[in-house]
C-alpha cells in the first residue's frame, strides 16, 4: 500500500509539473556589459564622501590663514590728505580741527607727552582716580551733545571714550592702542601729513577727531592734577611766537592762530596783523593771502585755538 507522499508523486499532474533536475537545465547566457561577481569584488572600493561640515573644516586647514585688517581699516578712517589738499587748492574753508598751540600737529604732541605708557596705565587703573575719570567722561559727553553730533554717531564716539578713560589696555581704543596706531601711521610714507589730515573733522567719520580730543582732555586733566612722572614735561617758556617772541606761558589765555597749510602757530594779535598787512598788499601770484614768517610758505587759511584749553577749535 502506497503512502500519501508516494501516491502524490505518482499522480499524473504531479509528474507533469515537476521541475527538471539541475543538471538538465540550460545555462543562461552571461549578460553583456556587466562583469561577473569575482571581477567586481577585485575592484578597489570607492572613497566615501565626507559630510559638508568635515569638508569645510578640511578646507580651513588647507587654506592660508586670513590676516585681520582691522587696524589698517582704522588707520584709513577720518579726513584724508587728498581731501585737505583739494580744499586748499580751491580756496575752500577747512573743517574744524584739533589744534594744540604751538605744536604743528596735535597727534605729535600726544605722542611726545604720552611717552611713558606704563605710568599712564597705572594712573588710569588707580581706583582713587575713578571719580575724576567719570567726571571727565560726563563733561566730554556734554561737549559731544552740544556740538549736535548725530545720534547714530554718538554711540561709536562713546565707545572710544569708554575705551580711553575706562577700558583696559587690551581694549581696541585704549590709550596704548591709540598711541601704537599713530606711531604706525607716522612711519608710513607721508606719515606726518596723514596725522595732520586726521585731525580735521569728517562728518561721515567723526571718530578720529573726537578721539584726539578726549586724549588731549586726559592730558589736561593730568596736568591740572600736577602729578609728575606720568606725562613727559612740557616746556612752556621755550616755545614762542615767531614775531613778538612771547612764550606760551606769557601769552596765557589769549588765543593763537594756526596758519594753513604749513600749520605754524602765531599768537592771534601777530597773526591777524600779518594777514592784515599782507591782505592790504593784495594776494600773491599763487593766490596766497600772505607768507608765513617761519617757512615763507603761502598762507591759504588760518584757524584759532587757545593754549590753556586744548579742546577749543
Amino acid at each position: 500500500m502506497l503512502t500519501r507522499a508516494a501516491s502524490r508523486a505518482h499522480h499524473p499532474r504531479t509528474r507533469q509539473s515537476a521541475a527538471p533536475p539541475l543538471a538538465s537545465r540550460p545555462e543562461s547566457p552571461p549578460r553583456t556589459g556587466q562583469p561577473d561577481r569575482k571581477a567586481r569584488s577585485l575592484r578597489p572600493a570607492r572613497p566615501k564622501k565626507l559630510p559638508a561640515a568635515s569638508t569645510k573644516s578640511l578646507a580651513k586647514c588647507i587654506a592660508k590663514p586670513r590676516v585681520k585688517k582691522v587696524e589698517v581699516d582704522e588707520m584709513a578712517k577720518g579726513f584724508t590728505v587728498e581731501a585737505r589738499q583739494h580744499l586748499l587748492d580751491h580756496g575752500l574753508d577747512l573743517p574744524p580741527c584739533v589744534r594744540e598751540p604751538p605744536e604743528r600737529s596735535a597727534s605729535i604732541y600726544i605722542l611726545e607727552r604720552m611717552h611713558d605708557l606704563p605710568a599712564l596705565r597705572r594712573f588710569l587703573d588707580d581706583l582713587r582716580n575713578w571719580r575724576l575719570l567719570m567726571d571727565l567722561k560726563a563733561e566730554f559727553i556734554e561737549q559731544v551733545v552740544c556740538q549736535k553730533v548725530p545720534t547714530h554717531q554718538q554711540k561709536a564716539i562713546m565707545r572710544r571714550v569708554d575705551h580711553v578713560l575706562c577700558g583696559t589696555r587690551e581694549a581696541f581704543y585704549s590709550v596704548e592702542n591709540c598711541v601704537k596706531r599713530m606711531k604706525q601711521v607716522l612711519q608710513m610714507p607721508g606719515g606726518f601729513e596723514r596725522l595732520c589730515a586726521r585731525e580735521y573733522l569728517l562728518e561721515e567719520e567723526p571718530g578720529p577727531f573726537w578721539q584726539l580730543r578726549v586724549l588731549l582732555l586726559l592730558i589736561l586733566l593730568i596736568d591740572d592734577r600736577n602729578q609728575p612722572g606720568i606725562l613727559c614735561p612740557r616746556d612752556l617758556d621755550s616755545r614762542t611766537c615767531a614775531i613778538c617772541l612771547e612764550s606760551v606761558r606769557e601769552v596765557g589765555t589769549r588765543p593763537w592762530l594756526q596758519l594753513e597749510p604749513c600749520r605754524h602757530f602765531l599768537c592771534a594779535s601777530c597773526g591777524e596783523e600779518q594777514l592784515r598787512r599782507d591782505g592790504a598788499m593784495g594776494r600773491w601770484s599763487d593766490g596766497a593771502m600772505g607768507k608765513c614768517p617761519l617757512c615763507r610758505r603761502g598762507i591759504v587759511g588760518a584757524g584759532y585755538s587757545m593754549a590753556h584749553f586744548s579742546l577749543l577749535l
